[in-house]
């Protein structure tokens, strides 16, 4: 038999709960603006206000998708192995792509270095 919590314990529960929400949130609230500075320069000199708006309801539409399919399959894997190991499952699948290296820049053409 388990025990219940105390109150302490459930209000730091509900306190982690509503940051979850606030902080997925401002995830989202932040999307806008990531998106446009990277089609900006993922596209380079093709940008143009048309092209960065179709790349934004891409980037939008990825988005939405991961975290319903993410909800899904990670929800239903939570309720045969429990929350904290679908969890400890899922974090190692996001990690990699983070810790991945960037590809070197080429360097700008508009040097300020004399040429000899």
């Amino acid at each position: 038999m388990t025990t219940p919590l105390s109150s302490r314990a459930r209000v730091a529960v509900l306190l982690a709960a509503i940051c979850g929400l606030l902080f997925d949130g401002v995830e989202l609230g932040l999307m806008p603006v990531a998106s446009l500075s990277v089609s900006q320069d993922l596209l380079g000199a093709e940008y143009t206000p048309t092209l960065g708006g179709d790349w934004f309801a891409r980037f939008t539409a990825a988005l939405m998708l991961g975290a319903a399919a993410g909800g899904i399959l990670l929800g239903q894997l939570g309720d045969v192995v429990g929350r904290s190991r679908a969890l400890g499952i899922s974090i190692p699948s996001c990690s990699p792509p983070s810790k991945a290296p960037t590809p070197p820049s080429a360097p700008p053409a508009d040097s300020s270095t004399p040429s000899a």
